[in-house]
């Protein structure tokens, strides 16, 4: 499965066109859509635009937002950052939702592992310039939480052509991407 992390303020084009395109190319086959500087609003509205191209399609939407944002809008499927998850004090709160977590650290994975949630993108998996600095977690630690969980986990960070293959030699076939896809 490969999972589109979106970023319009990178994308070459319109960022509806790009979606279009990689639907149409069959090379995608969920959106996240995460757009950090929008104001509810805003992301609503291109949530919705996003919506109609995806609808007739094999494509997932789900949206990187906070609990609030969700309920305001009456989402049924969230994606949530460390910043957002912490916020949460209980499971009940994500009642009736379908949810990830964004994972950094074997600590945050128990701790998000407890909340049950349908899936967790691990990052960065390999060196990448979107998390400058950071030191990569890499494919051994990947195949550990793998092999410790029944949760799907997805792979995200620094990942290209290259890492694409290398990572599906090692039936590690999930994983999501922006710039690989948006540039």
């Amino acid at each position: 499965m490969i999972t589109l992390i979106t970023d319009r303020l990178i994308c070459k084009k319109s960022l509806l066109v790009k979606i279009e395109e990689l639907i149409n190319e069959k090379r995608i086959d969920q959106i996240i859509l995460r757009e950090k500087d929008l104001d509810d609003e805003k992301l609503y509205n291109l949530y919705l635009e996003i919506e109609k191209i995806t609808k007739n399609s094999h494509v997932n939407l789900i949206v990187n937002t906070s609990l609030a944002f969700a309920k305001k809008y009456d989402l049924k499927k969230i994606h949530l950052s460390q910043r957002n998850f912490k916020k949460l004090s209980t499971k009940k709160a994500l009642k009736d939702l379908s949810f990830g977590i964004s994972v950094h650290s074997m600590k945050e994975i128990k701790s998000a592992l407890k909340f049950e949630p349908d899936y967790l993108i691990v990052s960065p998996v390999f060196k990448t310039n979107c998390k400058r600095g950071q030191k990569p977690l890499g494919i051994g630690f990947l195949k550990e939480v793998q092999s410790n969980t029944n949760i799907p986990l997805i792979a995200l960070g620094g990942i290209n052509d290259e890492k694409i293959n290398q990572l599906k030699q090692l039936n590690i076939n999930n994983m999501a991407m922006r710039s690989y896809l948006l540039l």
